[in-house]
This record gives C-alpha cells, structure tokens and sequence, in this order.
C-alpha cells in the first residue's frame, strides 16, 4: 500500500493484546483496519518463531484466560495457534481465607474443560500477530489527528508525509486509554 490516500473504518492506536485483538475481531467482521504503533514489530517484518517462546525459555508475564475468552479468541483464530504444550489448565481452586472461610471451585462441576487457562504474554501475542499480519495496514511512525469529537482522524506517514486514512480511532495503547 504505498502512497496515496486510503480510507479505514477503524484506526488501532497501539498493537499490545487488547489492540490486535480488536483489530483481528473488526478485520473478520470485515472492516478495513489500520494499525499504529510505536514497535518495530508489525504484519511485514514479524518473525512469528522469534515472537514465540522455545522449550526452555518461559515467559514471566503470563495471563489467565478465562472459557469465555478462548471462545473469542477462538473466534477470531487465535487460540487454535497456540501451542498445546504452552497452555496450563487450572482446572480446580480452592481458596482459604480468615477465620476458617474456604470457598472450592471445580472446572468439572461447571462443565468445563478448565476455570481457565494460563498463557504466556509471547505466545499469545505472536498467535494476534499472525492473525493480524496479512489483513491490516500497519504504521509505525505516524502522525494521528482527530477532529474535535475524536470521531474523524487522520494517520500521516510521518517520513513521507502520505497516505491520509480518515476512520474512527480506538486508543489501546496504554493502561489509561
């Protein structure tokens, strides 16, 4: 996509979980999408394998998925892209509190296969990338202005000065946005 003008329905303002989640889910429900972002990781130049954690390198940052977000992440091709051997069922709680309270939660009890399931921060967000990679425009160095109700914006390439994309503009890109 090089030069002129092109026109998104949705600008991403940051590629983190939240925003490739978004931007994969708009992207199946057919909406042009673009994608700004600061990274040098972007839908060209990713190396999905660097992205992804080996055998003996674990991820500290890790996250409880909980049945209903695997469905969506499902839903938007995610989750099959995980690897099974980097996913850990928790498949039961029992919590203890003061004065003898105890409270016990079981995944088979409720129906499902788990309460939730651990993941890494990496091999989540190198399965978003390849979602992602092949069906959005991607930005890294840009320039975005909305107009006065933030509903109109534009995305200038800021080396070159092209491409003007008018959307609606959804922050992601911090934990205040």
């Amino acid at each position: 996509m090089d030069g002129g003008t092109r026109d998104y329905d949705v600008a991403v303002l940051g590629a983190g979980l939240v925003g490739l989640s978004l931007a994969a889910a708009l992207a199946r429900a057919g909406m042009r999408v673009a994608i700004v972002d600061r990274s040098s990781v972007d839908g060209s130049n990713v190396n999905l394998a660097s992205c992804s954690s080996t055998d003996e390198d674990w991820d500290a940052r890790v996250y409880a998925i909980s049945p209903g977000s695997v469905r969506f992440l499902s839903g938007i091709g995610a989750w099959q892209r995980l690897r099974a051997d980097r996913l850990s069922p928790i498949e039961s709680m029992d919590v203890r509190g003061d004065a003898g309270g105890r409270l016990t939660f079981s995944a088979y009890e409720l129906g499902e296969r788990a309460l939730a399931w651990i993941v890494e921060n990496r091999e989540i967000h190198a399965a978003l990338l390849a979602c992602v990679r092949d069906a959005l425009r991607w930005w890294r160095r840009a320039i975005v202005a909305t107009d006065r109700g933030g509903r109109r914006c534009a995305i200038v390439d800021a080396r070159a000065g092209r491409d003007a994309p008018r959307s609606t503009t959804v922050r992601s890109d911090r934990g205040g946005s």
